[in-house]
């Protein structure tokens, strides 16, 4: 069985300036079993390492580097004879100086495999980065110290994150700019991000809300007033006109319905099933609920609160100020029947008096006031 810690710097002795030139792999690249009892393992860690994505230095015990893998040049056009004989950061940008330093004291202190990304002039216009994997090896046979330092060219990866990280800081800076509550579901629909106006809609904390079943935790409600269960095209949907404003109601985190439009808008995401959709909330009546966006009929804002045909009747009685035995004349119904009904609709409105209803049912668009008293 061949070692790495064993192997490896046995092998790269030839660029150790101390080394010993009989035991040169490039002289001897077969390796002699009769001079090299490691000649065979030898060229089994070379080609194992020339076989690595990215590539391979040793360094010795002053970070001089002695080996560095054929794929440095193949892959990234860093000749050998550009970095053995000296130190690698020469070629690190000075900013990331600190980085090395923090990496070598972790690898001396017996750490495997510390990690780091570092910065490198190129020979173009652009600088390339570079993740460097160090791991502190000695050779038992001469107790001599190597690093060994895995690269690989990590430049497409930093940048897509920072044209990633440049997106969402747009993403949050339009989602501020707007007056519309957004939350972003993920396909599942759960709740991924959100903007401030949504925290002040729903009255839930953050936490609340993030990893959230959105329909569930705002407790949707349908048309009819009953709660969400399938899918929100489904839920959302205006019959017969499909592309009328949805109106609906959800449930603050103090406890009162709320009369929103909504809005949604699909989108597609970068990994299988990565998609979601955007919810766009904005409150009847409040901000950013101007008539110019549509306002709810007044059927429609009675059925998102999920009032009968019946209750909506009663609470026009109580609107026009009638108490409940005028109500019950003009109905024809008993006056047991109509208490049950302002007792439903208040319950329904989140209130616990007549007047509240009156005014809850105003401003979310149930009854019109001002036409009434004209």
């Amino acid at each position: 069985m061949y070692h790495l810690d064993r192997d490896l710097p046995a092998r790269s002795a030839t660029r150790d300036p101390h080394g010993d030139p009989e035991r040169d792999p490039e002289r001897d690249p077969h390796g002699d079993p009769e001079r090299d009892p490691h000649g065979e393992s030898g060229g089994v860690w070379r080609d194992v390492v020339e076989a690595m994505p990215g590539f391979v230095m040793l360094l010795n015990a002053d970070y001089v580097c002695t080996y560095v893998s054929p794929a440095a040049e193949r892959d990234v056009g860093l000749p050998a004879a550009a970095v053995i004989g000296d130190r690698p950061e020469a070629l690190v940008h000075p900013g990331q100086l600190p980085d090395v330093w923090r990496v070598r004291a972790a690898a001396a202190a017996g750490e495997r495999a510390v990690t780091t990304r570092v910065r490198v002039s190129g020979h173009g216009d652009a600088d390339r980065w570079y993740e460097a994997a160090v791991t502190q090896l000695r050779d038992p046979q001469r107790q001599s110290i190597y690093s060994a330092v895995h690269v690989r060219d990590v430049t497409a990866e930093v940048e897509s994150q920072a044209a990633l990280t440049r997106c969402s800081d747009r993403y949050r800076c339009l989602l501020a700019a707007i007056d519309e509550a957004v939350l972003q579901l993920d396909a599942r629909g759960r709740i991924e991000s959100f903007n401030a106006q949504a925290l002040e809609l729903v009255r839930r904390s953050a936490d609340e809300l993030l990893g959230a079943q959105a329909v569930a935790v705002l407790d949707l409600r349908d048309r009819d007033g009953r709660p969400v269960t399938g899918p929100l095209s489904t839920a959302l949907a205006e019959a017969p006109d499909d592309d009328a404003p949805a109106w609906r109601t959800i449930r603050r985190g103090d406890g009162q319905r709320r009369l929103v439009r909504i809005t949604t808008a699909a989108f597609e995401g970068p990994r299988p099933h990565g998609g979601g959709t955007l919810l766009i909330l904005c409150e009847s009546g409040g901000r950013g609920g101007d008539v110019s966006v549509g306002a709810p009929t007044l059927e429609q804002a009675r059925s998102a609160a999920g009032l009968t045909a019946r209750e909506g009747d009663v609470l026009n009685g109580l609107a026009a100020g009638g108490d409940v035995p005028t109500i019950a004349r003009q109905l024809g119904i008993s006056v047991h029947s109509v208490r049950g009904h302002v007792k439903s609709i208040t319950a329904k409105l989140g209130v616990h008096s007549q007047l509240q209803a009156v005014i809850a049912a105003a401003q979310r668009g149930m009854i019109d006031l001002s036409v009434r008293r004209g």
